[in-house]
C-alpha cells in the first residue's frame, strides 16, 4: 500500500511530531510511505527515521499570492503519485485533502484533526466538502465532539496519540527542587492557543517564589513576551531539543492553553512523573484526574490558574511526588503505541 502523509510543516509543534511517528511506524511495518510538506520542514524532520527524511518533499509553500499557485502544484503532485491512501494533519493540509478526495475517484482521503479548535473559514470548508464517506481521525473526545455539534459529514474514529521512542536514561522521576524557587516548566510554540497572556496575568504579583521556564518557538511575541512585562516569575527560553533534560530538572509542569488536541507536552510531563496543572482541553479528563493524578482547571481562568499553581507549590514533597506517578500510571495505561498503530492500519482499510 503506498501512504502519502499531508501536513503544513515539519516544525516543532505536537502535530508534526505525531505526523513523523506515525510515517515511520507505518514505514516499519513494510508501507510505501512519503510525506509532503507544504513549507520548509523545520526541527520536526529530526523525529524521523533516516529512510523517511530521504521520501520527505516540501512544496516551500507561503503565505503569499502565489500560494493558491503552489497550492494547486500540490494536488497535482499528490494526484500524480496516485497514492492508496492520503492522510493529512493541519488544517489547510485538510482542506487540500478534501478537495482531492472530491476530485479522484482512486485516493482515498483520511482526514486527521488535531485540535478542538478549527477557524471558522476553515471549518466551513471542511463541512462543505466533506460527505458521509469521508474519514476523518481525531486524537481526543473533544475534537471528535467538536466535529459532531457543527455537523461534519463522515466517519470519525479517536485515536490516541502516540507516546513515542524514548532512549535509555530519557526519563526521569528524581526532580530537584530548587531551595530558592520552585521550578516550573512549560512546553509549547509562543501562539495565541497557548494562553501565555493568561499565566502571566496569572502570576503579576502572586506570592511566593518561583521560575517558570517556557519553552517553544516563539512564533507571536503579542501573546507571550510582550503579555509578561513585569512578570519576572516567567522566562520565555526558545527552542529546546532536549526536553527530557529539562523536565527532570523541574519541580511542577503547567499547561495553560486555550484548545488542544492532545498535548504531547502533558504526556511527557506524566512520563517525568511531574506533579502537573492543566486546563480541561485536549481530552486530559480522559486519562487525568482532578485532584488526583493533576489538577485541571477551566481554560483562560487566571484566577483558577494562580490558585492551582499555588496549591501545588505548598504541597509537601511526598505529596507533590504522589500526584506526578499517580500521572505516570494513567500515561501508561491510557497511551499505547502498538495499539494506536493498529489502529491507524485499520482506518487505512477502511476503504476496501
Amino acid at each position: 500500500m503506498k501512504i502519502i502523509l499531508l501536513a503544513n510543516g515539519l516544525g516543532t509543534g505536537g502535530a508534526e511530531k505525531q505526523v513523523a511517528i506515525l510515517a515511520n511506524k507505518l514505514s516499519e511495518k513494510g508501507y510505501d510511505v512519503s510525506i509532503f510538506s507544504l513549507i520548509k520542514p523545520g526541527n520536526g524532520v529530526r523525529y524521523l527515521n533516516e529512510n523517511q527524511k530521504e521520501k520527505l518533499i516540501s512544496f516551500d509553500l507561503i503565505k503569499s499570492k502565489t500560494s493558491y499557485i503552489y497550492a494547486l502544484l500540490a494536488i497535482i503532485k499528490i494526484m500524480k503519485e496516485s497514492p492508496d491512501v492520503l492522510i493529512t494533519f493541519m488544517v489547510q493540509s485538510n482542506v487540500l485533502g478534501l478537495i482531492i478526495e472530491r476530485i479522484s475517484n482512486s485516493i482515498n482521503v483520511i482526514t486527521s484533526v488535531r485540535t478542538q479548535y478549527v477557524e471558522t473559514k476553515w471549518l466551513s470548508l471542511i463541512k462543505i466538502l466533506s460527505n458521509d464517506k469521508s474519514a476523518f481521525v481525531v486524537n481526543s473526545v473533544d475534537s471528535n465532539q467538536m466535529l459532531d455539534k457543527e455537523n461534519v459529514s463522515g466517519k470519525k474514529e479517536v485515536i490516541p496519540n502516540f507516546i513515542g521512542e524514548f532512549k535509555p536514561g530519557d526519563l526521569s522521576t528524581k526532580n530537584n527542587t530548587s531551595k530558592n524557587s520552585f521550578r516550573w516548566i512549560a512546553l509549547g510554540t509562543v501562539r495565541k492557543p497557548k494562553a501565555y497572556d493568561i499565566l502571566a496575568n496569572s502570576m503579576r504579583g502572586a506570592p511566593g517564589k518561583r521560575i517558570i521556564d517556557i519553552y517553544g518557538d516563539i512564533f507571536d511575541e503579542e501573546w507571550g513576551p510582550n503579555q509578561a512585562l513585569n512578570v519576572e516569575s516567567i522566562r520565555f527560553k526558545g527552542y529546546a531539543s532536549n526536553i527530557h533534560n529539562l523536565l527532570s530538572k523541574a519541580d511542577a509542569f503547567v499547561l495553560c492553553s486555550r484548545w488542544e488536541g492532545q498535548p504531547n507536552a502533558l504526556m511527557e510531563a506524566a512520563l517525568h512523573a511531574l506533579p502537573i496543572v492543566t486546563t480541561n482541553v485536549g481530552g486530559v479528563s480522559s486519562f487525568l484526574q482532578n485532584n488526583i493524578s493533576a489538577i485541571i482547571i477551566p481554560p483562560e481562568d487566571e484566577r483558577a490558574l494562580k490558585d492551582a499553581i499555588l496549591k501545588v507549590e505548598s504541597m509537601s514533597d511526598r505529596e507533590r511526588s504522589q500526584m506526578g506517578k499517580r500521572a505516570k500510571k494513567a500515561v501508561l495505561e491510557y497511551f499505547d503505541d502498538k495499539k494506536t498503530i493498529n489502529k491507524w492500519e485499520k482506518v487505512c482499510f477502511y476503504f476496501e
